[in-house]
């Protein structure tokens, strides 16, 4: 790559300054409501998984789940309520309309009264953490093309170092993503494998499972390195990605708990957290993060020229470790719609308690910062990840019930089909999980593939974004070209990981 080209994209995701919470808890929240709207337009068209319409499906899936937010980050920013405000009203529309066709207010009121749905048995594991954790990819996938176009807005950018874009979230969820998912967390579920293991082999098992984030790392800084790649320098250092991150954590996390048990992770993420706070702004540490030991920004050494990566693990360590608590609270299977609504509620009460807790951080402390992952960023992103969790738990919670209740057909699942994920039975209205053996009926849903492979996908638009960067002078492109670039993009990542799933091909790191 040229050396003025580099430099001038370099510049062009420097010094910004972020945007509101409010506006990137709107933008955000465009995945979840992408996920219901999908179900209404399956299930108003009664459009059923056929291996006819297999690829249709795919279509639509990407139009629906994908594009909405897409293009609210780019050609349609400027009316990004205009078009969640759209997605609301067709939702409701189609709810309404079917609600019309299946039942008349007294078919319905008599069928409602022969079932208990409150205490209906559901006896699943819901699906709302493996959507969380999809559109974390879709969002990112998008975002880290995007950026390089000037149709992408500054203020949805990195900050540089305080306040907070769309894109800061992004490193936060991928930990609380991998957080709630952990061994750790799994631990405390029923089903888990709670076989003693030694300290030493916990640390080898951890060891194993993050060498392919360190490989990967190494092949990325090699790569962007041989081919003069734009590099923002105070993101993570000169060296340090994020691939080094998530391994760094995980090894920390585990090397902690061969010394104090898992039960008490949570308080040890607060412990840490708060220690580094203070080590932060009463030990001046954010001062050598921005200035370097000399204080004139210099790089020499290896730990000085990655400090922004090395030091803000600490603060990553400690969202990752209360993520795991987390993780073991909302893993826990749901047996009734009751319940499932009790969790709802205790789902905005932390939610509230978090968003103020960030408050008093910003005021006794510093404002956010990703760049060294301080106190509050570490509250930011779990209010986020809280709101995030609970739109998706919600959205499945009304899907359920418009099935339950017969106004969506039981025989369309939520985000998938009847191949990937749980459906609900007419007896009993349990749920299971349906299997088909034959190959030729695998199915090409969006979010299935997404799960399948989740590193894949995130690797895939990683490899893609470079290729479209080198191919062209990004910021030069016009804004119409580059929004029919970046819709060929997210087609061209949704159709090579929907191939890789359709031929049963899982990549996994733990």
């Amino acid at each position: 790559m040229e050396a003025e080209i580099k430099l001038e994209r370099e510049q062009f995701v420097s010094h910004l300054n972020g945007t509101t919470t409010i506006e990137i808890l709107t933008l955000t929240s465009l995945t979840q409501i992408s996920v219901l709207l999908r179900q209404c337009i399956i299930s108003m068209l009664g459009i059923t998984t056929t291996y006819s319409n297999h690829w249709s499906r795919f279509m639509m899936d990407v139009a629906c789940l994908c594009l909405p937010f897409l293009l609210s980050c780019t050609l349609m920013y400027q009316y990004y309520l205009v078009v969640l405000v759209t997605m609301i009203t067709i939702i409701l529309t189609s709810i309404l309309w079917q609600y019309k066709q299946s039942f008349n207010f007294r078919q319905h009121s008599a069928y409602m009264k022969r079932i208990d749905v409150n205490n209906l048995n559901i006896d699943c594991q819901l699906r709302f953490i493996s959507y969380y954790r999809i559109a974390v990819n879709v969002c990112t996938a998008v975002a880290i093309l995007a950026v390089d176009f000037n149709i992408f807005p500054r203020a949805l950018a990195k900050a540089e170092t305080y306040g907070h874009g769309l894109m800061d979230i992004g490193v936060g969820c991928f930990v609380m993503a991998a957080a709630i998912v952990a061994p750790e967390a799994r631990y405390s579920l029923p089903t888990s494998d709670k076989r003693s293991t030694t300290p030493h082999s916990k640390v080898l098992k951890s060891l194993k499972s993050i060498l392919p984030l360190v490989v990967i790392g190494f092949g990325r800084l090699i790569s962007t390195t041989g081919v003069n790649y734009q590099l923002h320098v105070s993101e993570y250092g000169v060296h340090w990605n994020f691939f080094f991150t998530l391994a760094a954590i995980r090894l920390l996390a585990t090397l902690l708990f061969t010394v104090i048990p898992v039960s008490c992770s949570g308080l040890l993420g607060v412990g840490i957290g708060i220690l580094y706070q203070v080590s932060l702004t009463s030990y001046n540490l954010n001062d050598i993060i921005i200035s370097g030991f000399d204080g004139r920004g210099g790089r020499n050494g290896i730990i000085e020229a990655n400090r922004e990566g090395i030091f803000s693990c600490i603060g990553y360590l400690s969202l990752y470790l209360i993520g795991i608590e987390i993780g073991k609270q909302i893993l826990k299977p749901i047996t009734s719609l009751s319940r499932w609504r009790r969790i709802l509620i205790l789902f905005v009460i932390t939610d509230i308690i978090l968003w103020y807790l960030t408050s008093l951080s910003v005021d006794w402390y510093e404002p956010v910062s990703r760049r060294f992952a301080n106190l509050s960023y570490v509250l930011w992103v779990l209010a986020f990840t809280t709101f995030n969790i609970f739109m998706h738990s919600l959205v499945e919670f009304i899907c359920t019930y418009l099935m339950i209740t017969g106004i969506f057909s039981r025989k369309m699942p939520l985000a998938g089909c009847t191949a990937c994920t749980p459906t609900l039975q007419d007896a009993g209205f349990k749920m299971a999980k349906q299997v088909l053996a034959d190959k030729s009926h695998t199915c090409t849903c969006l979010y299935a593939a997404i799960e399948r492979n989740q590193l894949g996908y995130f690797l895939l638009a990683n490899v893609m974004t470079g290729i479209v960067n080198l191919s062209m002078n990004t910021i030069r492109v016009d804004n119409v070209s580059a929004a029919v670039i970046l819709v060929g993009y997210i087609y061209a990542v949704s159709i090579i990981i929907v191939v890789i799933h359709v031929n049963r091909v899982t990549t996994k790191i733990w």
